[in-house]
């Protein structure tokens, strides 16, 4: 008898039926306003049970905003448990490698994670409230164009309705420090370079390499460019202060006076120019040993590497002309 009692009261409304019920919890809605929401979508019986349930179990005032995905085939102890919990609906948003900062805050607002101007303010409050740990700060932070440029790492997430734009760039730098191993400080140390250097770096291999065999050997180029004091020379430098990036670069754009112009400033630019994938990092830390100093690009993707300028020119003429 008593457990048909309970389970009248506080069982299912229809065992069996797993069909998806949405339930949205706004910020600061009561109990009571949830256990009528409850009610109205057939998933308690009585709105004023579930209320009571709540309550003796001490979670009153602990149920949780967000959007939700229950069933009517769910007892009240477990539609409780759910909200106390936050087991929210999560929706997956993937960042790909090589995304810059202004196309990762695209993405977010494309997929209704963000508002232009909360993240715009979260990028600025990040950038200074310590997430990013001391090591990852840029040697020359008054030139950098975005101080998390290059540490929003870039993976699939999951997010829930209503993460802040603050939760979400520091979900994306924590991952980036989480990839960041004991291994990889090392071997930058090896190098004589920082992390944020490394990083840098990176970036530069993310956008120039088409192949996957290929980072290594570009890697080279630009470590042996590095040693001899070489400019870069990197066209991605280049696209990431044009106004334009999708644009033909011509040669007044490789004649910018901008400190992330390779083709002007020798060494590497002030910051990362985007968030690379893990390959160009190990890449960046562990080039392929070559007396490569030059390179272009040929119609499939892959490269013609070059040894000396007339070599290089005489690619550039057999594969860009």
């Amino acid at each position: 008898m008593a457990t048909a009692v309970w389970l009248v009261t506080f069982g299912p409304v229809r065992p069996g039926d797993d069909k998806t019920v949405e339930l949205y919890i706004a910020p600061g809605q009561t109990t009571t306003r949830i256990g009528a929401d409850l009610a109205s979508l057939g998933l308690v019986r009585n709105p004023g049970l579930f209320r009571i349930w709540v309550q003796v179990t001490g979670n009153a005032g602990k149920l949780k905003a967000g959007e939700y995905q229950l069933s009517r085939s769910m007892s009240v102890p477990r539609i409780a448990a759910k909200l106390a919990r936050g087991q929210v609906k999560l929706y997956p948003v993937t960042i790909p490698e090589g995304y810059n900062v202004a196309e990762i805050t695209q993405t977010l607002i494309a997929k209704g994670f963000a508002d232009r101007d909360r993240l715009t303010q979260a990028l600025a409050t990040i950038a200074t409230n310590g997430t990013l740990p001391a090591e990852l700060q840029p040697e020359r932070p008054a030139q950098v164009k975005q101080s998390l440029e290059g540490f929003l790492f870039p993976d699939t997430y999951s997010f829930h309705r209503g993460i802040t734009e603050v939760e979400i760039l520091r979900a994306m730098a924590n991952r980036f420090k989480a990839a960041l191993t004991p291994d990889m400080k090392e071997r930058a140390a090896e190098l004589g370079m920082s992390i944020n250097e490394v990083v840098t770096l990176a970036s530069i291999i993310e956008k120039e390499a088409r192949k996957e065999e290929e980072r290594a050997v570009i890697s080279g180029v630009f470590h042996n460019r590095l040693r001899l004091r070489m400019a870069l020379q990197s066209c991605a430098t280049v696209r990431y202060v044009m106004k334009d990036p999708a644009g033909p670069i011509t040669d007044r754009e490789m004649a910018m006076d901008d400190v992330y112009n390779t083709y002007v400033y020798p060494g590497l630019p002030p910051g990362p120019i985007c968030s690379p994938g893990l390959a160009s990092i190990h890449a960046a830390l562990y080039p392929e040993q070559t007396d490569y100093l030059y390179f272009c690009a040929k119609p499939d993707g892959s490269h013609a590497f070059a040894r000396t300028l007339a070599e290089h020119n005489a690619n550039v003429r057999k594969y860009l002309q």
